[in-house]
């Protein structure tokens, strides 16, 4: 008659050491887990902001060096819309049919939100579209916004990049370019902005407030996906990764709630070389 030994199992506290020795494995990848993935989400980040920016340029060269219309709005020229939504780089959101969701095109444009469908299908009317052939490269890949009643596009086009709204400029202190030779220092002139635009689907196009560099504060924000940084695209094509310094940059940038992001503007510019950096390679017009 065969005797089999029996099998002997892990004790209540062997099982106990294990886990924690697990535990204390995962405490300790997690932060280098998380930065590398952070990492190649900002590589695919510049990656598609480069992207945008090349098609900018190539746009431009093909166009007698005239810049492709910076305001959401339509991608013709039609009499009854106002000049500054002719020739989008992005056209307002609209269902399968054409018909804009996402607000009425005027002088008075009204938001509303719209469906990542029909933002999508904006985009894919856009001018830029033609040099791009895909909507990756509109999006930021550390966005986490990927769903319906909020913006899917991460990117908007800075102010005086063929955003002509005459009364805006002069209020704003913005010099709009129309063609490229109109921008001096391209290489110091962004084009491309993270956004987090609160009206739903990005509209319009980005600025801060600067009617005279001592006067300088911030009106729309950057978005604050990096939390630490963000990612320019400029109108010589190359893009660049800026270090925010001030702790009150980034407070306002990673602020999701509007009206406290809106309150905390004058006590977030004093004083603040962030915002400076920003000013310094704005198209300003003094």
């Amino acid at each position: 008659m065969k005797v089999y030994a029996k099998a002997k199992g892990f004790t209540l506290v062997e099982l106990l050491v294990v886990i924690s020795i697990i535990a204390l494995l995962l405490a300790v990848l997690m932060p280098a887990l998380s930065k590398a993935r952070d990492q190649g989400q900002r590589v695919v980040c510049l990656s598609n902001l480069r992207t945008l920016t090349t098609a900018w340029c190539a746009y431009a060269a093909d166009n007698s060096y005239a810049i492709v219309g910076g305001i959401t709005g339509v991608s013709d020229a039609p009499n009854d819309k106002p000049e500054y939504y002719w020739n989008a780089w992005v056209e307002v959101p609209q269902d399968a049919a054409g018909n804009y969701t996402g607000g009425s095109i005027g002088a008075s444009f009204e938001f509303t939100d719209a469906s990542m469908e029909d933002e999508i299908r904006g985009i894919e009317k856009g001018l830029l579209y033609k040099y791009v052939q895909d909507v990756k490269p509109y999006h930021c890949a550390s966005d986490p916004r990927n769903r319906n009643g909020e913006a899917w596009r991460s990117f908007t086009i800075a102010a005086g990049m063929n955003t002509n709204y005459p009364s805006y400029n002069q209020s704003f202190g913005v010099q709009n370019a129309k063609k490229m030779s109109q921008i001096k220092l391209a290489s110091q002139k962004y084009i491309f902005v993270e956004n987090r635009d609160v009206r739903g689907w990005n509209a319009g196009f980005w600025d801060i407030q600067a009617p005279s560099k001592a006067r300088a504060q911030w009106w729309n924000v950057v978005a604050g996906w990096h939390k630490k940084s963000s990612d320019w695209g400029f109108a010589d094509g190359h893009v660049e990764v800026q270090m925010w310094r001030d702790k009150r940059t980034i407070d306002i940038c990673t602020e999701l709630d509007y009206p406290t992001q809106v309150s905390m503007r004058p006590r977030c510019s004093v004083k603040n070389n962030d915002l400076l950096w920003i000013v310094e390679r704005r198209m300003n017009n003094w």
